[in-house]
């Protein structure tokens, strides 16, 4: 409406249309709701937290309706932590629908979760593995982690080739949830170990030996507080 009422001036500078009354008006309803939108606006994440609590057949298709088309990220990433409590059948195969094409990295990062512990999950999770966002590569070695997923051994040992710092250490994490042998990290021990083991792992039936459940390797601490990054921000209060 203030687009249609705001005065208009041709190249002379003569009046051609517009209605400074109606113009006024409008933009002080148009100022109302921005105000009523910043009140909004913090309430947002807890309204999207909701989401999972309000999950039932009845609420499945609003849920996948935002997980499609909500306005951001955030909002789509609960709404499908949302569908995955829900544990259908339907909402599983809601989600493994969006996240097969879903190109947003904090949506992908609510998918990976979501599909945490489903093993029908591995497709979308093992797709996830090679995203640009190194949070969403961090969240789907997570999930696979959780998900028993042992066919995803050789895919997560890929991984470790290119990852460093903090991804290094959560797939290395995943790996020893998968198999119950940690080798702290090491490309090259990881993937020697698999084409020994393949067999016996990916069955479930490989006994780890004693030494292959090493300690962590020694590394950056401070305060005591291990650090896994290679990039760190420490606030320190000092007042």
């Amino acid at each position: 409406e203030m687009e249609d009422t705001e005065i208009r001036y041709d190249e002379r500078g003569g009046l051609i249309g517009g209605d400074n009354r109606k113009f006024l008006l409008a933009r002080e309803n148009h100022q109302k709701v921005l105000r009523r939108i910043s009140i909004l606006g913090p309430a947002i994440p807890k309204l999207a937290e909701g989401f999972e609590t309000l999950a039932s057949e009845k609420t499945a298709p609003a849920l996948l309706q935002v997980l499609k088309t909500g306005f951001s990220g955030y909002i789509r990433a609960h709404a499908a932590l949302g569908l995955a409590k829900m544990g259908t059948p339907e909402s599983t195969a809601a989600l493994l629908e969006v996240g097969k094409t879903e190109r947003d990295s904090t949506t992908r990062m609510g998918i990976a979760d979501a599909l945490a512990k489903l093993q029908e999950g591995r497709e979308v999770l093992e797709l996830y593995l090679s995203d640009e966002c190194w949070q969403v590569r961090l969240a789907a070695a997570r999930a696979l982690g959780a998900s028993n997923a042992r066919p995803s051994i050789p895919v997560l040992i890929e991984t470790l080739k290119t990852s460093e710092g903090r991804l290094k250490h959560e797939i290395n994490e995943a790996l020893k949830k998968l198999t119950l042998v940690n080798k702290n990290g090491a490309y090259p021990a990881w993937k020697d170990w698999f084409e020994k083991n393949r067999d016996q792992v990916l069955a479930g039936t490989y006994k780890p030996q004693s030494f292959e459940l090493a300690e962590e390797a020694g590394g950056s601490t401070f305060y005591g507080v291990r650090v896994h990054s290679t990039r760190v921000l420490f606030l320190l209060d000092v007042s």
